[in-house]
């Protein structure tokens, strides 16, 4: 489903309405937030059996400055920011 409102939204079906556009983005969201809730069912099914791993981690946090985030390091390498 979000392929195809994503495809859509390209312009690959053809020219779209400004009222066809709002509903094809409204299906790409919500098409986007049941797949986080279909993950997030997931990892409770996982929890719930006890096949569900937690892995310790240890943060740096980097001094604040105006121009860095509130984000750990090692999130921001990941994220491509610094």
């Amino acid at each position: 489903m979000k392929g195809y409102a994503d495809l859509l939204l390209t312009g690959e079906g053809g020219d779209l309405t400004d009222q066809q556009r709002l509903f094809i983005e409204a299906i790409a969201r919500n098409s986007s937030r049941l797949e986080r809730l279909v993950g997030d069912l997931l990892v409770a099914a996982q929890v719930e059996a006890g096949s569900f791993a937690i892995e310790a981690d240890r943060l740096i946090w980097a001094e604040s400055s105006p121009n860095q985030s509130t984000q750990p390091s090692h999130e921001r390498r990941r994220r491509g920011s610094s």
